[in-house]
């Protein structure tokens, strides 16, 4: 097992939180929308491996989308096209070098924070840190100007329907507390930019760290210069284009129905009774707006395959790429699903609800410091699909009334998007530290000055917040 510091740092984090299970007492809600203090519910032996089995079933998407960007980076590294693509951009950045990853990071930023999509993005790290490790940074700069990008676009988003799905009912459409996300975004984007600036170093001889190359998908192939990289573009700008019309919430952002209409008229064209792009496509394709992480899956096998024939690739050697792409995300995928044990163990055993009612009840009302901090525990160990439901509703349910709810999205979303660059479950450190052999330890000894910094950032943007 590579990375075995990672890994352990995982399972010791689970295992904790498996003893609390048996000290901490449950919190359940009463009648109507009362918080009431049970007794220990604790995990046992048979829990454990019973909650194993079930991780696939319940948090499997984010385990097959990983494995389908193997798929994916597996056959456009077959054809030698991903190398020479790379190598050409990295000629231009001649001592330019630091360039691309103002570049990286703008863009990484932007995306996630006005679009609200942040794990998908997930798909073009492999590419954009293929480059910046060519370019001759260390692993730690190249995830600092992907994954710390996404994370700060999370952080300051203008709308995230994944996390706040369950819960979107009840607010109105339209932005909310905008200047104050924008100021996030901004600020985040402009230390990320200067804490790269001034740490980033291209390392030569003994210092440089050593590259597996076929594990990131750039090794060298026969000919691998001659492969067109037009094919490679295109499906890169395709899917991109796809996620952001697919994944940005028009109606909540906007209030327009501009894609469900479009979407009704293109599937109900009919020739007689004959829908004829509706019964191409199939039932399960949703409008612009609407896509989750399954539709984004479905274009990139789609993708992947047009790719195979576009290079002419004989199917079975395809089958052959798809597969060894699929062996190299493997242990990604597995110890991103693994990291949903902590959410099962809070959920399940009701200690979560517990430690989030605690800490809201110090204070009277919403108060910046005791509200990020529960919000921060919530989302180091919730999936974000159930963040809204497990955390914001809590605090909901603590003050009484719904109309704070825009604020306590606010404070939940900011508090996520720290966690996920601090905690040893975030699904985001995990795929990257994993995937670059990086460990847990080494990222926050390099990056604690630029976490402490956002950090401080978060809670003065908050509490200017929650103040006007």
């Amino acid at each position: 097992m590579k990375n075995k510091n990672l890994w352990l740092s995982l399972l010791i984090t689970i295992g904790v939180l498996f003893l609390l299970t048996w000290l901490i007492p449950s919190t359940s809600y009463g009648n109507g929308d009362e918080l009431v203090l049970g007794t220990v519910n604790q995990t046992g032996i048979w829990d454990i491996f019973y909650y194993l089995s079930m991780l696939p079933l319940w948090f499997g998407q984010n385990f097959i989308y990983i494995l389908t960007i193997g798929v994916f980076y597996g056959v456009i590294n077959y054809t030698g096209a991903l190398r020479n693509l790379e190598e050409k951009i990295v000629s231009l950045l001649k001592k330019k070098e630091k360039v691309f990853l103002i570049i990286s990071s703008v863009l990484f930023t932007i995306v996630a924070g006005f679009t609200g999509i942040s794990f998908p993005l997930m798909l073009f790290v492999p590419f954009v840190v293929g480059i910046i490790l060519s370019l001759g940074f260390n692993k730690v700069t190249a995830l600092m100007a992907t994954i710390v990008p996404i994370l700060i676009g999370t952080m300051g988003s203008l709308n995230s329907t994944v996390l706040f799905s369950a819960i979107n009912g009840y607010v109105e459409n339209g932005l909310s507390f905008p200047w104050f996300k924008l100021a996030l975004i901004l600020t985040g984007l402009a230390t990320v930019i200067l804490y790269l600036h001034f740490t980033a170093k291209i390392a030569k001889g003994k210092a440089k760290e050593e590259i597996d190359e076929e594990l990131l998908f750039i090794e060298k192939k026969d000919g691998y210069k001659k492969a067109k990289i037009w094919p490679v573009i295109t499906a890169f700008s395709v899917i991109l284009g796809f996620l952001i019309l697919g994944m940005t919430p028009w109606k909540e952002l906007f209030n327009t129905n501009i894609f469900e209409e479009f979407h009704a008229s293109v599937t109900e064209l009919k020739i007689g009774d004959f829908a004829i792009i509706g019964s191409f496509l199939g039932t399960s394709v949703t409008a612009f707006g609407n896509w989750d992480i399954f539709d984004v899956t479905a274009l990139i096998w789609i993708i992947t395959i047009v790719l195979i024939l576009v290079y002419k690739i004989k199917w079975r050697d395809g089958i052959k790429a798809a597969y060894d792409g699929i062996v190299k995300m493997l242990p990604v995928a597995i110890i991103v699903v693994l990291s949903n044990m902590a959410f099962v163990f809070v959920s399940q055993s009701g200690i979560l609800t517990t430690v989030i009612n605690f800490l809201a009840s110090l204070t009277e009302g919403i108060n910046a410091f005791t509200f990020s901090l529960a919000s921060f525990i919530g989302g180091a160990v919730v999936n974000e699909s159930y963040l809204a439901s497990n955390v914001t509703w809590v605090f909901n349910s603590i003050l009484g009334e719904t109309s704070e709810l825009p604020l306590l999205m606010l404070i939940q979303q900011v508090m996520y998007g720290f966690a996920m660059l601090v905690a040893p479950t975030s699904i985001f450190l995990l795929a990257g530290l994993s995937y670059l052999e990086v460990d847990y330890k080494k990222w926050l000894k390099s990056t604690w000055l630029l976490l402490l910094i956002l950090c401080s950032i978060a809670l003065i943007v908050l509490t200017l917040a929650i103040a006007l």
